[in-house]
């Protein structure tokens, strides 16, 4: 197993990772091993582990094309079967409220081979990597560059569409250095494997949940540099009770991350026009100040990303319910105060 979870961490012409990346990478395995072993799932994650890693050995021996095209046919077959999936409809309704009951299965269906998808060309970075890459279009490079104008770090929010790991390819491509704030996979076995990748192909740092995650990301933004984050995943967490207890984190974070730093926001638009091919357009920066409202910058993020799930919905990724605190009028609480840096 270890032997084919080297295959999947690097290629022959992919950036060195450091000494330091290395040891973050494992960190981070440790960090959900052991939250793996409190929640007794430890089994499991190596049955699933056993299944997947000589499937992602095959799918990296081949062309970025047949990958691309074989994980997607059996992400169409699979992931539309699982049953956490029933839970999304509810919400596809809402955003698409004509939606019939063999279009929603349809859309389903898209999704998966989406998703699949992703997971082949995933095992291919340095095919979508480099400059005038034809694999990776980029529009509204203009933004970006006058992001960097404004003499600060700047901040590039995408979703969860088409391949969501390419974004930090993208941002690499064109010079730029930072951290993504990610969330980092459940399960132990694959998780280094993955986030050396990312060290080999994306950006400097990986930033995953945990003490001192935000104020670490504020470091990165002050010292001038990026952050790249996803921030469509903001269903709230509620008590027995009923009672809303957490709600649209990943956004809320955005914006305090923006008002804190002076960092100019981009949005990231993202569309798969066919099999390991991906546009991804900028949006122009958007500044604020301390003092605005995070309420209103959470609600310009999540319009933002419901007319691209309204635009392309089978291009989302739909699993359990992201929006029901927009849906439902329920407005973001207040973030914990992070530490200060250099505490």
């Amino acid at each position: 197993m270890a032997g084919q979870a080297s295959k999947m961490q690097s290629k022959p012409d992919a950036r060195s990772v450091t000494a330091a990346q290395r040891t973050a990478a494992r960190d981070t395995r440790d960090r959900i091993m052991a939250r793996a072993v409190r929640a007794n799932r430890v089994w499991t994650y190596r049955f699933h582990a056993a299944i997947v890693l000589p499937l992602a050995a095959l799918l990296g021996a081949l062309p970025v094309n047949v990958a691309a095209r074989a994980a997607g046919w059996l992400g169409r077959i699979i992931l539309p079967r699982l049953d956490g999936l029933e839970r999304a409809l509810p919400e596809l309704r809402a955003f698409l409220p004509d939606l019939g009951e063999a279009a929603a299965r349809q859309v389903f269906r898209a999704m998966g081979e989406s998703f699949g998808a992703g997971f082949g060309e995933a095992l291919h970075s340095d095919a979508f990597a480099g400059p005038d890459n034809p694999r990776l279009r980029l529009v509204g490079v203009n933004h970006v560059r006058a992001a960097q104008a404004l003499d600060s770090g700047v901040l590039f929010i995408g979703g969860h569409f088409g391949n969501w790991e390419l974004f930090e390819i993208a941002l690499t491509t064109l010079g730029l250095s930072g951290a993504r704030l990610l969330q980092p996979a459940r399960n132990p076995y694959m998780v280094e494997a993955m986030a050396l990748r990312g060290y080999a192909f994306g950006l400097d740092e990986q930033i995953v949940p945990g003490d001192g995650a935000f104020a670490r990301a504020r470091v990165v933004l002050r010292a001038g540099r990026v952050v790249q984050m996803l921030s469509d995943m903001d269903a709230p967490k509620r008590s027995g009770a009923g009672d809303v207890v957490e709600a649209m984190t990943s956004s809320s974070a955005a914006a305090r991350l923006a008002r804190e730093t002076g960092a100019p926001i981009v949005l990231m638009r993202m569309r798969r026009p066919g099999p390991a091919r991906f546009e991804i357009t900028f949006q122009p920066p958007r500044r604020f100040e301390y003092d605005d409202s995070d309420a209103e910058i959470v609600a310009w993020i999540s319009a933002f990303f419901a007319d691209e799930a309204r635009a392309a919905p089978a291009q989302r990724l739909w699993g359990r319910p992201r929006w029901s605190d927009v849906l439902s009028d329920v407005g973001p609480l207040a973030l914990t105060p992070p530490p200060e840096e250099g505490q």
